[in-house]
């Protein structure tokens, strides 16, 4: 055979092979992960953590390797001796631990670390795009309008930040986790109708979501009601699913319940992690969707009232589970939170705050958060007035809508919500280019473009910090960027080890950097921002908040050896302006170690560079390691 005989045999051979490697939720990966490690990557090749919560993920997975007991989710450093019961699925520590403990025998611990640190989130990432742009495809009208849609949907999702950013280098905090297996479900839900078989898939993946962390508790309901409507509107159609459906969740959420919870702690009922009040509604809700299944035929659901009427007996069941077991986890996680936790505590979580609180704080990080979510709000209501008969359509936009309410409740939402109006915005660019093409023209033109920027959360974060300029003065701009940068320098890596230099010992510190503390040495810490740790994180606000004779005696009665504090931090602001009854802000504590004057029961540690300071601390004799 001659050499360009060869030619031919060779293109047959790898256009399949390309065909399958550019798609557009392989190239939206591509795009994603560039931007992600080029923002990202430096820290997390610097083991850096600026979300504290996958800095406390990494001690627990080191716990783990390290013989920590399966059911044993303590972290015995946070507010030692007695530590503080942290209330994060254990699956998603054994599955980060697993790749660590593979690659630690070949590499080393640290460069494991490092590459789990990439591989995680990353991977997850990949799951993402497929699935958005599988949502967006089902949007589409037809074959040509769904490859536009997923190539478009690609390229918005690879920018949308209030997403995209749970998926970086470094993240192992279960929100990417829980959003891959909710779009999982909204996928599947989308799809049963042409594939009776998949009920399952929703149900087990809504279960293990709310398993992972109870965030996703408002999405569980959301599908449970998603199915039910499916069923009551076509009982023939979706039964099977919604047998299914409830068989999914409530296999997995016992599963998780089994696996999650020991049996001394099987009749507790907790707000904020797997319990039995979770089980219980879980599996309410699962065994109505199974009863509800096998009504179809009968003469009381032979009606849609009929239907409704079985649909709302059922679910009330579900909610009465909830009332009767943990009526205070209607307030969500929090509901069990002390009045001076919410005040000194939940006022400096960025993202437990509404989102009205931004609009007058930080009109930048407002539409950066919340433009492409409210805008796809618009573009659903207008593609659902368009094809109301479009069963996916309406799935979709319900999920996005109860990411929206999330959102305007707590800012926390705003990735789950811009996740989910992707495919919405990625169909009305589409659509919005198709009438260019077909009628070109100013009108059409400028439609096109302001759905571009209006789609994307890129393009509402330019706005909004363009508006921020417009509004605000150079010199507080110049101030806010400064200070910033000041905040970012205290969660360095290598600034935080060198606490190492000095000898173990609890510190008193900045509840911010608590995590980043105990990921970095061998301290342990009184604070991290964790409502649980309500008896550690008080009394170092408390300290920080008195005066220094005060400030002496908390210390003392908490029994550390030291305290700490990032002068960029602005939680020091916080405690001066919020000083203790009686007691004036420059007298704070909080304020004499921000002016240098620092008291005489005080001495600095040598070898700390600023802006991190270490001071060795002479506790009250009368009241040593009192807790």
């Amino acid at each position: 055979m001659e050499r360009g005989d060869l030619q031919p045999v060779a293109q047959a051979h790898w256009a399949p092979l390309s065909r399958r490697l550019i798609q557009p939720w392989i190239v939206g990966w591509a795009l994603g992960a560039a931007i992600l490690i080029s923002v990202f990557g430096a820290d997390a090749l610097q083991q850096t953590f600026r979300e504290p919560d996958s800095a406390m993920r990494l001690v627990q997975v080191r716990d783990l390797l390290g013989g920590q007991g399966w059911f044993d989710t303590t972290q015995y450093r946070l507010n030692p001796p007695d530590g503080v019961a942290m209330h994060w699925s254990r699956w998603v520590d054994a599955a980060i631990a697993g790749g660590i403990g593979v690659l630690t025998p070949v590499v080393g611990r640290d460069a494991a670390e490092v590459a789990v640190a990439f591989a995680w989130p990353l991977g997850l990432l990949a799951v993402f795009m497929f699935l958005v742009t599988r949502i967006a495809g089902l949007l589409a009208t037809d074959s040509a309008h769904e490859s536009q849609v997923r190539w478009t949907a690609a390229v918005v999702a690879a920018l949308a930040f209030p997403a995209i950013d749970r998926f970086a280098p470094g993240m192992f905090d279960h929100h990417n986790v829980v959003l891959v297996l909710v779009l999982g479900a909204i996928w599947a839900l989308m799809t049963m109708s042409s594939h009776n078989r998949r009920g399952f898939l929703p149900g087990g993946a809504l279960a293990l979501a709310v398993v992972t962390a109870a965030e996703a508790l408002p999405f569980l309901a959301t599908g449970s009601v998603v199915a039910g409507l499916l069923w009551l509107v076509r009982p023939a159609r979706f039964a099977a699913s919604l047998f299914q459906f409830g068989a999914g969740m409530s296999v997995v959420m016992l599963a998780g319940f089994m696996g999650h919870v020991p049996p001394s702690a099987w009749s507790q009922a907790r707000c904020d992690a797997m319990s039995t009040s979770f089980l219980w509604m879980g599996l309410a809700s699962g065994l109505t969707a199974i009863c509800l299944s096998r009504f179809s035929h009968q003469r009381l659901a032979g009606t849609v009232s009929g239907r409704l009427v079985c649909a709302l007996a059922g679910g009330g069941v579900a909610v009465l589970a909830l009332l009767v077991l943990a009526p205070a986890c209607l307030g969500g996680g929090y509901g069990d939170v002390s009045p001076e936790m919410r005040t000194l505590w939940m006022e400096q979580i960025g993202e437990a705050r509404p989102l009205t609180q931004l609009w007058s704080d930080n009109i930048a990080h407002f539409f950066a958060l919340a433009g492409a979510a409210l805008a796809a709000c618009v573009l659903a209501v207008v593609q659902l007035r368009d094809r109301s008969g479009d069963h996916a359509l309406w799935i979709a936009a319900a999920f996005l809508f109860c990411g929206v309410v999330l959102m305007v409740w707590q800012v926390r939402g705003a990735g789950f919500a811009t996740a989910f109006a992707v495919p919405f915005a990625a169909r009305a660019i589409v659509d919005a280019h198709r009438a260019y093409r077909k009628a070109p023209g100013l009108r059409t033109l400028a439609v096109f473009g302001v759905l571009m920027v209006a789609g994307s959360a890129a393009g509402w974060s330019a706005v909004g910090n363009q508006l921020q300029r417009l509004t605000t003065s150079p010199t507080v701009m110049v101030d806010f960027v400064g200070r910033q940068a000041d905040s970012s320098i205290c969660f360095e890596q290598g600034l935080l080890a060198q606490l190492n230099r000095a000898e173990p010992g609890v510190i008193l510190n900045q509840f911010v950097i608590g995590s980043g503390v105990l990921a970095a040495s061998h301290h342990s810490v009184l604070a991290a921002p964790y409502h649980r740790n309500a008896e550690g994180t008080l009394a170092a606000m408390e300290a920080f908040r008195s005066d220094d004779v005060a400030a002496r005696e908390i210390l003392s009665r908490a029994g550390a050896d030291y305290v700490l504090v990032c002068d960029g931090l602005p939680e020091a602001g916080f405690y001066i302006e919020h000083a203790a009854e009686g007691v004036s802000a420059e007298n704070t504590l909080a304020a004499r170690l921000s002016s240098g004057e620092v008291p005489g029961w005080l001495k600095p540690v040598e070898g700390i560079d600023s802006p991190l300071a270490l001071y060795r601390a002479q506790r009250l004799p009368a009241l040593r390691g009192r807790h």
